[in-house]
């Protein structure tokens, strides 16, 4: 471990642009512009089809058939491709993240960049759909494991044959590597490249040889302290992700008690807050109801941090219909992208970074209860939540659709 450190500070690398910038977890706007801008045969890296000629053999070599992709292939690469509007019946449609067209045969090659984020419904079905005659389009799962997706996304297309897997740890990094040999003489663009590979390493926690070893080693030889560890690793994680909730339950019901008294969110409204798991569980979400029975209700997820909860763990509010009006609902005002059954969401962020109760950074912040920090975070996420809470109950109003019931009126 120690040699690991010397040597990132021996080499400088402890400074990482994209790092400072908080641009690491951004999906769209650092990691599918910068590999679109690499794949790029135009691209102001001015290097021609070499990076592009490198992905594409690649691909040829371990997902598909051998040379399935042809040398001088693809002229054509964009960012967050429109193939039109999403329709769940047919499995069609949406923004493709990086998407490669020949001008000159039509084949396609459609790549889905899954950094944090969850999976969509009939995400990986839609993208298959499109350009589908006589395998004329290439679908591409890329997340920094190779895991595979959701069933929700893919549906019964199987991987390997449908679509295929990449990965950061293993095909961008390989890929990276092959790109920084060819420009070892241009500074400026081999350090860019540099700085962006040493941050695909830290996000996938890849390490050299040496320190793998090392690291092995002492496992083998320490077996029964490190099952402790790993079991109270466990422990404190749930018991600092439960302290976290219960204290943002407590100041939410605070505010909204707040709210109800001074009459902003909802006039004469009261709401009820309830835990459907514990912190244990895959969503541990927090349900927010008004009373009287309303057709929506609010919901925050996920206090776990379970990378296979919906959007990878990262946190969010939301609204999920109550079934008596879920179909009319869902017709008028589903948001695109939603999870499956909700209606409207908003993702929760923190200092320009995805909340996330998996995410180191995170877990140090919320360790602390007592800390100023841990309370400006707190209260920051609560007026997060009542601030979309209060668009969501004006957007219901312009739309003469109203949370709560009002006897006043006729409810439409």
């Amino acid at each position: 471990m120690d040699h690991q450190r010397q040597v990132e500070e021996l080499k400088g690398e402890k400074f990482n642009v994209f790092s400072i910038l908080k641009m690491s977890a951004k999906e769209d706007k650092l990691h599918s512009r910068f590999i679109r801008e690499l794949l790029d045969p135009q691209g102001s890296h001015l290097k021609g089809r070499l990076f592009l000629n490198h992905f594409l053999q690649l691909l040829n070599k371990g997902h598909g058939e051998e040379g399935q992709h042809e040398a001088d292939a693809y002229d054509v690469v964009l960012r967050e491709f429109h193939i039109g509007p999403v329709n769940l019946q047919t499995k069609t449609g949406g923004r493709i993240d990086i998407f490669l067209r020949d001008t000159r045969s039509g084949r396609t090659i459609c790549i889905e960049n899954k950094i944090y984020a969850g999976d969509q419904q009939a995400q990986v079905e839609r993208y298959c759909n499109y350009n589908c005659t006589e395998g004329a389009n290439r679908v591409y799962y890329l997340t920094l494991d190779g895991r595979e997706p959701e069933e929700k996304s893919c549906g019964e297309l199987r991987s390997g044959e449908d679509f295929y897997l990449l990965s950061y740890e293993k095909d961008i990094i390989k890929w990276l590597e092959l790109c920084l040999r060819e420009v070892y003489d241009e500074p400026i663009l081999r350090e860019s490249l540099k700085q962006y590979l040493i941050l695909v390493r830290k996000l996938t926690h890849t390490v050299s040889d040496q320190f793998k070893e090392e690291v092995s080693n002492l496992i083998i030889h320490n077996l029964e302290e490190v099952k402790f560890l790993r079991d109270q690793y466990e422990h404190s994680l749930q018991r600092i992700r439960s302290t976290f909730k219960a204290d943002f339950v407590r100041l939410l019901k605070q505010a909204l008690e707040e709210e109800e008294r001074c009459g902003q969110l909802i006039a004469g409204a009261a709401f009820t807050l309830y835990n459907e798991e514990d912190v244990k569980g895959r969503w541990a979400s927090l349900w927010v109801i008004a009373d009287g029975d309303p057709p929506l209700k609010f919901g925050l997820e996920s206090f776990s941090g379970d990378p296979t909860s919906h959007f990878g763990g990262n946190m969010f509010i939301g609204v999920i219909p109550r079934p008596k009006r879920k179909s009319e609902l869902f017709a008028r005002y589903q948001q695109e992208d939603c999870p499956r059954g909700w209606l409207k969401f908003e993702k929760m962020e923190y200092d320009e970074r995805p909340v996330n109760l998996g995410d180191p950074h995170f877990l140090k912040l919320i360790h602390h209860s007592q800390d100023e920090k841990y309370r400006h975070f707190l209260a920051y996420l609560v007026t997060q939540s009542l601030g979309y809470m209060q668009k969501v109950l004006e957007e219901m109003k312009e739309h003469r659709f109203l949370l709560i019931p009002d006897k006043s009126k006729e409810q439409i």
